[in-house]
């Protein structure tokens, strides 16, 4: 429904909204906490699990030093909490990176371990797994972020 409200009839419609660094990179942190948790990172970064520990993925187990190696950015909180105090540099070096890594995990290739509510795990680690004709490595997802970047 397309409607002019008062404010507009008015003429006291503020014009269009701003987007400030801060509430870009609060957005851009929401999207990676809900990237993470749905396992879009565990092919590039693996997991942890209570029984079997740490599990690599294909470059390595942990995105923070990952990125500390790669970009030299030093990350030593969660990457979210991160996101939202960082600069405009890091903000957008750290999207870019995690858009080079993130995969969404190949329908029926994950299982969930209930034990001590450690959540799902994803065989995700191979280049060859497909969902619905496509790799894997897709990042279709994760494009929200990089249109926001």
């Amino acid at each position: 429904m397309s409607r002019d409200y008062y404010n507009r009839r008015v003429g006291m419609d503020g014009g269009r909204p701003r987007l400030e660094l801060s509430d870009a990179a609060s957005e851009l942190a929401a999207a990676y906490t809900f990237f993470d948790q749905q396992g879009y990172l565990q092919r590039s970064f693996g997991y942890h699990c209570v029984d079997e520990g740490t599990m690599a993925g294909l470059e390595g187990a942990d995105l923070r030093e990952a990125l500390y190696l790669h970009m030299g950015i030093k990350i030593t909180t969660p990457v979210a909490h991160f996101l939202q105090g960082a600069d405009e540099v890091d903000v957008f070096t750290v999207v870019e990176f995690v858009h080079d890594h993130v995969a969404k995990p190949a329908e029926g290739a994950g299982r969930y371990h209930g034990f001590s509510d450690c959540g799902w795990h994803y065989d995700c680690r191979s280049k060859s797994s497909t969902r619905a004709g496509t790799s894997c490595r897709s990042r279709a997802r994760w494009s929200e972020l990089r249109r926001m970047a």
